[in-house]
């Protein structure tokens, strides 16, 4: 919808020029010279006035001359600063070819009103540089364009920090200083002033409305591979720069309205752009006011989430245990808990909801409270999976799942763990390990959920290790994954080793393999160790 209001919008700017023209505008000016026998004899004050009559068709092409510069110089710069925010490297491109011809329009302006040396046919010179530069422009535009149609160069960096469009963009300034100097030292042509521009200026207007034709075409395909409000406006400025060359071909002689209506219409297909890159900036200032919310938002959600995790070791006079979890995004859906049952027995817990988003933490959210809960009324394992796998499947409904494990100590030292989906290991302090594993479907997937706990040889200096398999699956720069014997080997630790320093060598191991590769998934881990 809005692509359509910026093309209605640009349709109505190019109405209206001529409108006002043929309502009694006037913007073309007849040649005068001034009269030295009539001179003398008029007032003070028409003689004053006499060389503003005489020059009038010059300021006013100066004046909508320099407005376009202006706009092309601020829809370059705008332009520029479009590319180091978004690295859309087509913009770079359009800012070096509205340098071009702006250096030509502001060449031709001072060459006008005398800002530099004596010109060699005014008339030429101001009639050839106009057409020359709007033929260079639509060339630009393709030439610029017309790549990216058939090669994606986004997140290949394919300029070095600016460097070579900064030296594109001085070419361009040198290549538009010499062809107006040339032009202004050297373009005279014999004849019929008037009639002899308009046979030389009127091939030029034909091919670069041909061009401008071809860059609408270029930019339409180029705007539904890549849709912004700056492809969408850029197409749209080729409208008036279209009515431009009309109005050219329909001009009889240098400063008349067809001429003069030519310039007010290269002044707006030079603002549109810069309109698009404006609207372009609106939006994406929203969308970071947006993103912004959201990441105050989930900062919050992060540190509940992270509340909800025990802060300090259980506190157990037989057992060592200790845990960490690190979300891979924002938030996630690892939980790690450590509760003393009704019967005294010492409970640990490790869950996985499927997905590490906001939906996966609210439901690990809601599984610490309901395994709190249970935990209050029972002390078997298997009561206590049952019950918990009957809140999960009633809330998640199908939509989500949860892998996990339970694990408990006896008051007299028997161990046992009851897996979902999930396993942990016995690790041993030389190194060597046991997969503690059962064939049950995690929760949440049935309705009914039934199995009974197996035991485990837990003897002094042994370390039950539990973990999502985030740890595990950490990649570094090859692809290759951490892996469970890398694991286990931090993990193991001689009689006496606390399990706070296996965990810290488990972080610095995990992360001298990760070579600085973020990982894909949550990471939780929890030790239990038995004191010998």
């Amino acid at each position: 919808m809005r692509d359509r209001l910026l093309f209605v919008g640009v349709a109505v700017a190019c109405v209206l020029p001529p409108l006002a023209v043929w309502l009694g505008l006037e913007l073309g000016s007849t040649p005068q010279l001034i009269n030295a026998e009539t001179y003398g004899k008029v007032s003070d004050s028409q003689r004053a006035a006499a060389p503003f009559v005489v020059l009038r068709g010059d300021w006013i092409h100066c004046l909508l001359e320099w407005s376009g510069v202006c706009v092309a110089a601020m829809t370059a710069l705008l332009s520029l600063i479009h590319y180091f925010l978004k690295r859309d490297v087509t913009t770079p491109v359009i800012a070096t070819a509205l340098m071009f011809a702006g250096v030509l329009d502001a060449m031709r302006v001072i060459t006008i009103v005398r800002l530099v040396g004596p010109v060699a046919d005014p008339v030429v010179f101001t009639a050839m540089t106009w057409s020359l530069s709007r033929v260079f422009l639509a060339a630009i535009l393709i030439a610029g364009t017309l790549p990216f149609l058939f090669r994606d160069f986004e997140g290949k960096r394919p300029v070095r920090d600016g460097f070579d469009f900064a030296l594109l963009a001085v070419v361009y300034l040198l290549a538009a200083a010499t062809l107006s100097y040339y032009a202004r030292e050297n373009l005279v042509l014999p004849g019929e002033t008037d009639e002899v521009v308009r046979d030389l200026t009127t091939p030029l207007a034909w091919a670069g409305l041909v061009l401008f034709l071809i860059a609408g075409g270029v930019l339409f395909f180029y705007r539904r591979r890549k849709p912004s409000l700056f492809a969408t406006a850029l197409q749209a400025s080729l409208i008036p720069h279209v009515c431009a060359q009309a109005a050219l071909l329909l001009s009889d002689r240098l400063y008349d309205d067809g001429f003069q209506l030519a310039s007010v219409y290269k002044l707006i297909g030079y603002l549109v752009p810069s309109v698009g890159l404006i609207l372009d900036y609106r939006r994406a200032s929203f969308a970071d006011a947006e993103l912004k919310t959201t990441e105050r938002q989930l900062d919050i959600a992060r540190d509940i989430q992270n509340s909800l995790l025990p802060e300090e070791p259980p506190g157990w006079q037989e057992l060592d245990a200790r845990g960490f979890s690190v979300s891979s995004e924002a938030v996630g859906g690892d939980y790690f808990d450590f509760i003393t049952l009704p019967d005294g027995g010492r409970l640990t817990v490790i869950t996985d909801v499927s997905g590490h988003d906001l939906g996966a933490a609210l439901l690990m959210a809601n599984g610490r409270a309901y395994l709190r809960a249970i935990a209050e009324t029972t002390s078997d394992l298997s009561q206590l999976a049952e019950r918990f796998n009957a809140f999960v499947a009633r809330d998640a409904g199908g939509r989500r799942f949860i892998t996990g494990m339970f694990v408990k100590v006896a008051p007299g030292g028997a161990a046992e763990a009851l897996t979902a989906g999930h396993c942990g290991y016995l690790v041993r302090p030389d190194e060597t390990f046991t997969t503690l594993e059962q064939e049950n479907l995690p929760f949440g997937v049935m309705d009914d959920f039934c199995s009974d706990s197996v035991p485990v040889e837990f003897a002094a200096g042994d370390t039950i290790l539990l973990l999502t398999d985030g740890i595990q699956e950490l990649p570094n720069r090859r692809g290759e994954q951490f892996g469970t014997a890398r694991l286990a080997a931090a993990v193991a630790a001689p009689a006496g080793t606390s399990c706070r320093d296996s965990l810290d060598r488990v972080r610095r191991a995990a992360t001298d393999w990760a070579e600085g590769v973020p990982p894909f998934d949550d990471m939780t881990l929890v030790l239990i160790r038995r004191r010998a």
